[in-house]
């Protein structure tokens, strides 16, 4: 799987995970939503800044961007799918 195929999943499952959440999608502290337009836009903005180094596979962009994920996932009280890990080994092979 290309690296633009793996972080266009990872974003359809985060984007999901949101969006199948159970408990009510309004913060009662200042009655907001919680995910909005206006929340997506700034989750793509945090993946899309260079500080995540393009999300190339075998960087420290990769480990941020996954780390970034599953600390969002958590935030929302899901739980992981996998075991006790929101995340699946995929076999991967760095040919440069």
């Amino acid at each position: 799987m290309n690296p633009s195929t793996r972080f266009f999943l990872m974003i359809c499952c985060l984007v999901f995970a949101i969006a199948c959440n159970q408990k009510p999608l309004v913060d009662t502290a200042d009655g907001s939503d919680i995910f909005n337009a206006d929340s997506f836009k700034q989750h793509v903005s945090v993946l899309a800044s260079d500080s995540f180094m393009g999300r190339k596979p075998f960087t420290a962009g990769e480990t941020l961007t996954i780390d970034y994920l599953e600390t969002q996932l958590k935030a929302l009280a899901l739980e992981p799918g996998n075991g006790n890990s929101f995340l699946q080994k995929v076999p991967m092979v760095n040919l440069l």
